[in-house]
């Protein structure tokens, strides 16, 4: 009759991001007995003997915070509504594009004089002067706004807070 072995591997959760693995048998890496007459035996093999191998991928965990308050003036600036904590495991994150959705009764896409992303460089979730400006956009298409052409990282096992501001129209 025929028995299967089934190989498993446990990754670490410290393991390095981009890596591979698998797994393979040779004739020569296994020792074998006959069961009576307790002699050496060599296996043939037939293919399947190997694996695939597997790239150890890094993750990214993202979470929004809302910032906004229950009433916001016309014709305010530098908004923060929204705060996202971008935290990467096991390798670098590279964001290239993000793409924001504007949400809300009665709001049009005039009521929006720009919206735009900053780096959170003091981590206390609000706009000021001192945060890195990564970028803006004042076009929309029905409240949804591509920041694309992006270059933010995330360093392995490194944290981030990026700002979602708005500026709002004086209409």
């Amino acid at each position: 009759s025929n028995q299967h072995l089934i190989t498993v591997f446990n990754i670490s959760s410290g393991a390095t991001g981009g890596r591979t693995f698998g797994a393979s048998l040779a004739a020569s890496n296994l020792s074998i007995t006959t069961a009576v007459s307790g002699r050496a035996a060599t296996p043939t093999i037939l293919s399947g003997a190997g694996s695939n191998t597997s790239i150890i991928a890094g993750t990214l965990t993202v979470t929004g915070t809302s910032r906004v308050a229950s009433t916001t003036a016309i014709d305010s600036r530098n908004v923060t509504v929204v705060t996202l904590n971008f935290s990467a495991t096991s390798e670098q994150m590279n964001i290239s594009e993000i793409i924001i959705a504007r949400t809300g009764n009665n709001i049009g896409d005039a009521d929006i004089i720009t919206v735009s992303l900053f780096n959170d460089t003091i981590n206390d979730g609000v706009f000021n002067a001192t945060e890195t400006f990564i970028a803006n956009r004042s076009v929309t298409t029905n409240g949804v706004y591509n920041f694309s052409g992006l270059s933010f990282r995330i360093a392995s096992g490194a944290s981030q807070i990026l700002l979602v501001v708005f500026n709002i129209s004086n209409t």
